[in-house]
This record gives C-alpha cells, structure tokens and sequence, in this order.
C-alpha cells in the first residue's frame, strides 16, 4: 500500500513502500515565511484571474505583477529561511 505524501497546494500523491506503513506519519510542509495581508490580497486576486486569462496574456506591466505575486507565493514552501536563526548559520 503506498504512503501518501501532502504537497503544498494540498493535494496529495502516493510514495512507494514496502507494505509497513504501521506506525508511519504523513509529511507535511510547513510554510516558513507568511505573507502579509496586502500580498494575500494579491496572490488571491491574481489566482482567481489566473482561472480566467493565463499569466502569459496578460498585458506587460500586469503580467510582471502577476508573477511578483506568484514568487510570493512559492517562497512559502522555498529554501529561503534554511536555517532557524543567525546563529544556527554561523553568521
């Protein structure tokens, strides 16, 4: 029986396993960087807008926002925070 693992849009996908799934818990990805208000209003604005009219064809200057608000997005499940804190980091 396959484990099934949780990805960050909450859908889930199945892992190979031996059979011994006893015991075993399911990964999830914890977001290391939360967004402010403003930038959830604009990641759920341009998600809705996405349904309707793709990145891509949007006009230019509308585009670019779109795609700043998208990195927003993805920087919540990115490497960006790998270490606790500065001095985890040596730094």
């Amino acid at each position: 029986m396959p484990n099934t693992l949780s990805k960050p849009n909450g859908t889930t996908s199945a892992a190979l396993s031996n059979g011994d799934d006893k015991g075993k818990k399911q990964v999830e990805l914890q977001p290391s960087f939360t967004p402010t208000l403003l930038e959830r209003l604009g990641i759920t604005s341009f998600y809705l807008l996405n349904k309707l009219i793709p990145w891509y064809k949007l006009p230019g200057f509308i585009g670019a926002f779109n795609l700043a608000f998208l990195r927003i997005e993805l920087r919540q499940y990115n490497l960006h925070d790998a270490y606790a804190t500065s001095q985890a980091q040596g730094s």
